[in-house]
């Protein structure tokens, strides 16, 4: 027997995830409606409950998955991209603090 079947997510914790994972603004307001409903066609063993997923959001079969892995993959690039330019600030910021070290190091030694 084949059936139609909902999931819901929760926004508020899909924010919580995006902001955890670095998304903002605009990209986190779309991120938080990710999963908040999944459809999915079910073919169901009506004498064991067993259920099979036939299809997710209308899409079935290797290409249309292969396009979800794609915007997953997008996303996660993104995510990466950000991380990435907040290492390169973060490296900055601490080669600016050693080179105040140092500088402090040099007037202590010769006040000395």
């Amino acid at each position: 027997m084949i059936t139609t079947m909902y999931l819901h997510g929760d926004k508020e914790e899909n924010r919580e995830i995006g902001k955890n994972l670095g998304i903002k603004g605009a990209a986190l307001e779309n991120f938080c409606h990710a999963l908040y409903e999944v459809e999915f066609e079910v073919d169901v063993n009506e004498k064991t409950g067993d259920a099979t997923i036939l299809k997710v959001n209308g899409c079935q079969g290797e290409s249309e998955r292969i396009k979800y892995l794609e915007n997953g993959k997008k996303i996660a690039d993104a995510v990466y991209q950000t991380n990435k330019a907040k290492i390169k600030e973060l490296e900055l910021k601490l080669t600016r603090i050693h080179s105040n070290a140092v500088e402090i190091v040099k007037d202590i030694n010769e006040e000395m």
